[in-house]
């Protein structure tokens, strides 16, 4: 298994698999697993974002409010694609269309 790391990213590769884990947080590794030490206030947070890398890994360097905003757009699109399922699943291959 082969590691690269910043001080805000880390990426594991093996011959089948890349994971990258990105934080604002700073990260470390040790025995050979990434970690991250830190403290919150109420009503704070920490964004971790942890990806299956294909091909060369470069850090994205998202602020941590990038980063929330990637997930709510990730989370819109998974339950949009929950609808689609259920749609396709009460209809078959009948597609319904909205228009505005």
């Amino acid at each position: 298994m082969r590691s690269r790391r910043t001080s805000t990213a880390s990426c594991s590769a093996s011959a089948d698999c890349a994971l990258a884990l990105e934080s604002e947080t700073p990260l470390g590794v040790r025995d050979g697993a990434a970690q991250a030490r830190f403290s919150l206030s109420e009503g704070a947070s920490a964004t971790f974002v942890l990806e299956h890398v294909a091909g060369a890994y470069e850090p994205h360097l998202h602020s941590a409010a990038q980063t929330r905003e990637l997930a709510e757009n990730d989370r819109r699109l998974l339950a949009a694609l929950a609808v689609a399922v259920a749609l396709h699943r009460t209809f078959g291959a009948r597609w319904l269309t909205a228009r505005r």
